[in-house]
């Protein structure tokens, strides 16, 4: 739920999140 919004309000931090763990994108595609 947090990283829901957190990802939207930065995109550019979400990106580098989002490689560098493997489960955030598969949970953020869910969300």
């Amino acid at each position: 739920m947090s990283s829901s919004p957190i990802s939207l309000r930065l995109p550019t931090r979400s990106s580098s999140s989002f490689v560098k763990n493997p489960e955030a994108p598969t949970r953020s595609s869910s969300s």
